[in-house]
């Protein structure tokens, strides 16, 4: 339901600049990201390279539990790719026991 929520808030505040690519929400990166923060208190938590060359980060509000995926691509265009609810820091490293 969040997931939709967000699509539709940023669609209709950004519309004007908005591109589609695989049916994702598309902006401008520093826009998307600004709005995120606005909106939602998320900030970026982590981030890496995809295999295509696109930066992933994961933008998050540690104190809500709200967070966002966004892919940017090599162009600077930043699409949504998923968001949720009861995100947390991982206490562990990813493969050691915990």
């Amino acid at each position: 339901m969040r997931t939709a929520v967000v699509a539709l808030a940023l669609t209709a505040t950004l519309q004007a600049t908005s591109a589609t690519a695989n049916g994702s929400a598309c902006f401008d990166t520093d826009t998307l990201r600004a709005r995120l923060e606005a909106r939602y208190g998320e900030t970026s938590q982590s981030l890496g390279l995809t295999a295509k060359g696109a930066l992933m980060v994961l933008v998050a509000n540690p104190e809500t539990g709200t967070w966002t995926a966004i892919i940017i691509r090599p162009d600077g265009v930043a699409c949504v790719a998923a968001s949720g609810t009861n995100w947390q820091a991982a206490a562990t490293k990813i493969g050691e026991p915990t």
